[in-house]
């Protein structure tokens, strides 16, 4: 099993209700993994999209999606431990050329490489300098499914990139 490993969290400072990537993209995007990728979403603060989600999956017979909740804090390097890469999408936005989001550096310290969806300093730092993980332009369900898949076909690069992350 190869898992991969989603935070979906809600960002009231820029007035999402739910999740943008995860609401637009989830079903373009878990549609093109293997069977044998498994995609874990957790940390979802909105029940009512949570269901959403489930709901979708099982409509679509998704058998490679899991729904954790909200994972403590205290087991939460045992989640990234077990994954074999972390997906850091924000959405499309000049906003967010100068972001780092903070979710990057516990994965990047264990040594897991990131699929980032954030351009702009974060890219340039940790994807094109640090080269501790695949950029997938922000919002681009397709693209992302082709660094898992490439990820997937290619698993040396995933411990040569997690070693470059730290």
């Amino acid at each position: 099993m190869w898992l991969i490993i989603y935070k979906a969290i809600k960002l009231p400072i820029i007035k999402m209700k739910i999740p943008y990537f995860m609401d637009k993209y989830f079903d373009q995007f878990t549609k093109k993994l293997p069977y044998e990728v498994w995609l874990m979403i957790h940390e979802i603060i909105e029940e009512e999209f949570q269901e959403k989600l489930k709901k979708l999956a099982k409509e679509l017979k998704l058998e490679n999606v899991l729904f954790v909740g909200n994972i403590p804090r205290e087991n939460m390097s045992n989640a990234i431990a077990a994954c074999n890469a972390y997906i850091v999408p924000l959405k499309k936005n000049d906003l967010f050329l100068g972001a780092i989001p903070s979710k990057l550096f516990e994965p990047l310290a264990m040594g897991k490489p990131i699929l980032l969806g954030v351009d702009g300093e974060a890219r340039e730092l940790f994807i094109e300098k640090g080269n501790g993980g695949l950029f997938f332009t922000p919002e681009d369900a397709d693209g992302l499914a082709e660094k898992v898949l490439y990820l997937n076909a290619n698993r040396n690069e995933i411990s040569i990139l997690g070693d470059n992350g730290k």
